[in-house]
């Protein structure tokens, strides 16, 4: 007998629906929810380990990677904008602090147009970076910035 016979005369019932009681689906779902947050939160962990600082326009990735390379040379930071960059000397710093009594060794970390958030990534990438000798970290505070100008909104600081 051919196929064609033995399907047509074979009745098909499509298989009973599942019933799942309430409790299964949450089970079930809070389960799922949580082995896809942690699926997510173990991507980002793996990817910011392997990753690299990423190249940013404006000094701050060849003031990123002097600072790693001397990282212990400095016990006083300064982070910031513009104002923080054209108006603290480490020199005259370090010469008034030695002349008072506490020498240090400071670097100016300032970057034009640089916002909170950025200052806030900025100092977790140096402290993750476990300089021995630094004490001192002076940052400007400034409001936070909600809105980037246009010219702005797609840069690479920006994101």
């Amino acid at each position: 007998m051919p196929v064609r016979e033995v399907a047509s005369k074979v009745p098909a019932e499509p298989p009973p629906p599942h019933q799942a009681t309430g409790r299964n689906t949450l089970i079930r779902g809070v389960t799922n929810s949580v082995i896809g947050i942690a699926a997510f939160l173990m991507t980002c962990i793996v990817l910011r380990a392997l990753l690299p600082f990423p190249e940013i326009d404006g000094g701050v990735s060849q003031k990123f990677r002097f600072f790693a390379a001397h990282k212990d040379e400095f016990d006083t930071l300064f982070i910031g904008s513009s104002r923080v960059y054209f108006q603290i000397s480490p020199a005259i710093f370090d010469r008034v602090t030695r002349e008072s009594g506490l020498p240090t060794r400071s670097f100016n970390f300032g970057i034009g147009g640089m916002y909170l958030p950025e200052t806030s990534y900025l100092l977790e990438q140096i402290l993750n970076l476990k300089p021995r000798n630094l004490k001192w970290v002076f940052i400007e505070y400034d409001e936070l910035q909600t809105k980037w100008s246009p010219e702005n909104e797609t840069s690479r600081r920006a994101l």
